[in-house]
């Protein structure tokens, strides 16, 4: 019967009558009309709930009859066999080699699989057009697929046309090469694959094109290694000009110049090389001095077969030139210590012990002040830093891409992910030239065995913009990593994602997955399983996608417990028992499952239970465990009968409980009860996981009702003891259950939180199916946190991001091969993996540099050593002086601020030459000009920057009044009094040529914008001032930005 509706239909608001009123009087045939209306309203609506109900639902038969999965039907129920096949996916023996062989110098290995399977996800040539495989299946044992052929849209865009069914012989040239960006409106839009946007890859681009084109080069042997070390000793060194200068005219004599000697100290193993550096001079003309040049330097080394030097210049910490087998002792000693002042202690000993060596083997070096010179180096902790960041910060990458894609294939299929707070404090940030952390928590990801998937990344806060940044190109890495392993695309997807923010992040991340997975979306309409498809694609909702079958987002239950460790009291005397039990509660969600099988004949309310007994298993519960082993000493019997009781599997609903406690006991009371007593408790009551949600609640509601009341009447006693008579237990608070521990069951049995926690038991129980092991959650990034001090020192309190993506990066390789070797070490390595990774290393750089040949590493070796200039012929020295031999090893940019009348000439391209007067002899300020140098120049009290000057070469020093002169001639008429004002009275004038003036003044740019965009300090002071960008992304960036169709562009005349 339908309720009577509260206004009837056709009739007026209802009015409300006093009591004692009469009601209106109304017609009878009013009255029954509106019942009438009433009642058919009511039936209409009946009649439409009850047609949609028996109404069968039409996607579901449409996604029966019409598309076709290779998945088949989607129960809501999960299936833990199909789960742990796709988590055994990838983790076999080949792979987990793979992972074993990889190290800080294990070579770059290039091979791939010859061939793919035809799986969905992958490209194939099908007739002569390129196709994209949508699904793979069997008829009649024959491999069939269905495939969609690829439209061209627009230039680097197709879109998929129509649905065919071929057989998987039919196509060829089967590869990984696009991928679905797009579903909308039943269009699908496809690119091609693309590497994710990496900013800690964008510098190396460059370096490692350089080392690929290098790779495929034939093998030589590594001569630019030092392979005869020589004992300590100096060296003199004579320019090659020098040399030139006695073959041209033999009557004269070239010595050494007594009054600037001077020596420079080349970083080598096991002892530094000293080279006398003393400039030449022809004393019979007098006229010419030499400087003794790197190509010099390169040359004898060369020559007594030292190895090439490499050389790192900074203003700030000088020169330090050091060989690359010195280089390499140092990234181990950095491996090892993360720590630069440790490496720089390192170096120290090293050359100590060297020094010492070659006094007692040469007394002519045993003067205390030579050798104190050479102890003294050992270059800063500064320097070490910038060579090595300049000489293998591609060099690791490139180890830590190879480790991350064989991650992403044997680890891939569950994703862990946290984050910490105290890292990110050590890294700063230059704003405006200004110190900032920028910075407030660290991100790290976990595989399926607890191994890092990923380096370390910051993000400024742990909220969803931050993780998608940091998840969205790491997932699109497991994507391509496992396609390119010859999975399909269903196995790509991972199957769990644990995070302890489900609540907020769960809806999210299903989204972000389906955004990666889009691909799933996409799939083809046949009549049956076995048919043909025909027709356009079929595209599924968001909601509707098989990625959302396919993957779950789970809680992590060891939160729950470390939540509930910071509000139980610790002065409750139940408080020890309560947190055990409940982490007895928890840790079943990661237990295997109980074991089918039959259950004991005995049961519990067989099972009489004398008073004495009862006592006895009251002082169980109360007491601690010295005074119940000796009650259970002295009463034997009674402790036999409740070890009767235990073994039964229902001794948890026996009535001594209720009647004893008021409550029945949960799992961790009775088996602390049964380890007092020495009893065996049946397999229903062991570590077992829950057979269902409402097995989990029920134990929940137990530990509610037992823990309300008080249990214990002492706790063992904390601190130290001052008393006279000491004792071991003390009374404290009676009751462990307070409004904050109700309050956290409360939340607890939340609809969102029970859902994360009963999805992470399905994760384990399909770990345990696939012979896993199972790690709670998130922990193993906790664990990580945990250790992360072995990685990061805490003495680093002042970190840049260039520094800490470095250390991020070896601290993934060395936190992964520990992960990997540290059940599998020899008996020699006494389970220490650095001393076991060293060994290893040491040798294979060994072989590489003694024997070379085709080996892969010795290959790669030299394609570094020829990204750092080794091995390359270098110009010889020539009669410059010592302007010239600087200006040839400056860097490219520098800033200048000039006068308006100036800026605005050069700006516009009316002066294409700068001047620099001097009113003294000894000024140089143009010393660092040559071609290519870029010159940003503004006007002096402005923000804004004018434009950009490329020089066209050298500057000309102390030109001569007549060419000053011509100069003068060639400005503008407004100009040319002002400029001769200018050099009036100077005692000599620079002048230097531009080839490029960009005009930036379009596009309003302050000098804070340039600092930011160059990622450095920006300096106007007087003169010519350097601009230290070491950033060659945030260099190309500006070089893009200055090409602008909207900056001028002034070039100057040819230089003769």
């Amino acid at each position: 019967m339908q309720p009577w509706p509260k206004r009837l239909p056709g009739t007026g608001r209802p009015v409300r009558v006093p009591t004692g009123e009469a009601l209106p009087s109304a017609s009878s045939a009013a009255v029954q009309r509106a019942t009438v209306r009433a009642e058919a309203t009511a039936k209409s609506r009946s009649r439409k709930r009850k047609a949609a109900a028996a109404a069968p639902d039409s996607s579901k038969s449409q996604a029966t009859k019409r598309v076709r999965s290779s998945f088949g039907a989607r129960d809501a129920a999960l299936d833990v066999g199909a789960v742990a096949q796709r988590l055994a996916a990838g983790r076999s023996s080949r792979n987990y080699v793979l992972l074993l062989q990889t190290s800080l110098l294990s070579a770059i290995s290039t091979e791939q699989l010859t061939s793919l399977p035809a799986v969905r996800g992958l490209t194939a040539t099908w007739q002569g057009q390129d196709v994209l495989v949508l699904d793979s299946f069997m008829v009649r044992g024959c491999p069939r697929n269905d495939v969609a052929i690829l439209r061209l849209a627009a230039a680097g865009q197709w879109v998929l046309g129509d649905v065919v069914t071929c057989r998987s012989a039919e196509l060829s040239s089967v590869r990984l090469q696009h991928e679905v960006v797009e579903v909308a409106r039943g269009r699908v839009v496809v690119k091609e694959f693309c590497d994710a946007a990496d900013p800690a890859q964008a510098v190396h681009r460059a370096r490692a094109k350089a080392a690929e084109a290098a790779s495929v080069s034939e093998s030589r042997t590594l001569s630019w290694m030092s392979a005869q070390p020589q004992p300590l000793a100096r060296r003199s060194l004579k320019p090659a000009a020098a040399e030139l200068h006695e073959k041209r005219f033999p009557g004269h004599r070239v010595l050494p110049r007594a009054d600037r000697q001077r020596f420079e100290f080349t970083l080598d193993v096991p002892c530094p090389q000293i080279w006398d550096m003393t400039p030449w001079r022809c004393r019979s003309c007098d006229s010419e001095t030499w400087q003794v040049t790197p190509a010099d330097m390169d040359a004898e080394c060369s020559r007594l077969g030292l190895g090439a030097v490499i050389r790192c210049e900074d203003t700030r910490h000088g020169k330090v030139s050091a060989s690359p087998l010195l280089l390499f002792w140092l990234l181990f000693m950095l491996y090892s210590n993360l720590n630069l002042h440790a490496v720089r202690r390192k170096l120290l000993d090293l050359y100590s012990a060297s020094v010492l060596h070659a006094a007692q083997m040469t007394p002519s070096l045993s003067e205390a002040a030579q050798l104190r010179w050479i102890l003294m180096c050992v270059p800063d902790h500064h320097a070490i830093k910038d060579i090595l960041l300049k000489c293998f910060e591609g060099y690791v990458q490139k180890r830590v891409d190879l480790m991350q894609e064989r991650q992403c294939v044997y680890n891939g299929q569950l994703i862990r992910g946290d984050g910490n707070y105290d890292l990110a404090k050590a890294v700063v940030s230059m704003v405006d030239g200004k110190r900032t952390h920028r910075y407030s928590v660290a991100l790290g990801w976990c595989g399926v065995d607890g191994s890092l998937l990923a380096p370390v990344s910051l993000a400024e806060a742990e909220s969803w913009p931050c993780v998608e940044a940091s998840l969205g190109p790491l997932l699109r890495k497991i994507k391509r990593a496992r396609l390119q392993a010859g999975f399909s695309l269903q196995e790509s997807l991972p199957c769990f994602h644990a995070t302890d923010s489900s609540h907020k992040h769960r809806q999210k991340l299903c989204k972000l997955y389906g955004r990666v997975w889009q691909d799933l979306r996409v799939e083809g309409r046949a009549p049956t399983r076995c048919k043909d498809a025909y027709g356009k694609i079929a595209v599924a909702s968001e909601d509707g996608s098989l990625a959302r079958w396919l993957f779950r987002v789970t809680g992590e239950p060891m939160h729950d417990l470390f939540a509930l460790r910071r509000i139980a009291s610790p002065a409750a005397n139940d408080c020890r028992c309560f947190l055990k039990d409940h982490e007895s509660l928890i840790l079943r969600l990661n237990a295997p499952p109980r074991p089918s099988q039959a259950a004991s004949g005995a049961t519990a309310a067989d099972l009489a239970v004398t008073h004495a007994a009862q006592e006895l298993l009251r002082a169980c519960v109360k007491e601690s465990a010295a005074k119940v082993a000796e009650a259970v000493a002295s009463a034997p019997a009674e402790a036999q009968e409740l070890r009767a009781l235990l073994a039964c599997e229902n001794g948890q609903d026996h009535e001594v409980w209720p009647a004893l406690f008021k409550a029945a006991p949960p799992h961790g009371v009775l088996a602390r009860a049964a380890r007092l007593l020495g009893a065996t408790l049946p397999a229903k009551h062991g570590y077992y996981n829950y057979q269902s949600k409402e097995d989990f609640l029920d134990e929940v509601r137990r530990m509610e009702a037992w823990y309300r009341e008080p249990r214990r009447d002492a706790r063992r006693r904390r601190g130290i003891d001052r008393r006279q008579v000491p004792s071991a237990e003390v009374k404290g608070r009676a009751k462990v259950w307070t409004a904050k521990v109700a309050a956290h069951y409360s939340r607890l049995r939340a609809p969102v939180r029970l859902q994360g926690l009963m999805r992470w038991r399905e994760a384990a129980l399909a770990l345990h199916a696939a012979g896993i092991e199972s790690h709670s959650g998130t922990i193993p990034v906790e664990r990580l946190w945990a250790n992360i001090g072995r990685f990061i020192p805490k003495e680093a309190t002042n970190i840049s991001e260039a520094w800490w993506s470095f250390l991020s990066n070896l601290a993934f390789l060395r936190f992964n091969y520990r992960h990997f070797h540290k059940h599998g070490l020899p008996g020699w390595a006494r389970e220490d993996t650095l001393v076991h990774e060293q060994v290893e290393g040491v040798m294979k750089l060994a072989e590489a540099v003694l024997f070379g040949g085709e080996e892969s590493l010795a290959v790669e070796l030299g394609a570094w050593a020829t990204s750092m200039g080794c091995g390359q012929p270098s110009l010889a020295s020539s009669g410059q002086d010592d302007v010239e031999a600087e200006a040839a090893s400056t860097p490219d940019l520098y800033c200048r601020v000039l006068k308006p009348m100036w800026c605005r000439a050069l700006a516009s391209g009316e002066k294409m030459f700068e001047a620099q007067s001097y009113r003294e002899k000894k000024g140089n300020a143009m010393k660092f000009a040559k071609a290519g140098v870029w010159v940003l120049f503004g006007e002096s009290g402005s923000e804004q920057v004018a434009g950009a000057a490329v020089l066209a070469g050298p500057a000309m020093r102390n030109i001569k009044l007549a060419e000053i002169q011509g100069r003068v001639g060639s400005l503008p008429q407004h100009l040319q009094a002002p400029f001769s004002e200018y050099i009036a009275g100077a005692v000599k004038v620079d002048l230097v040529d531009v080839q490029i003036v960009y005009d930036l003044r379009p596009l309003s740019l302050s000098w804070g914008q340039v600092a930011a965009m160059l990622k450095c300090k920006v300096s106007r002071n007087i003169g010519f001032t350097r601009v230290r960008c070491q950033d060659e992304a945030a260099w190309q960036r500006f070089r893009e930005l200055v090409a602008d169709e909207r900056v001028p562009i002034r070039e100057g005349p040819p230089r003769a």
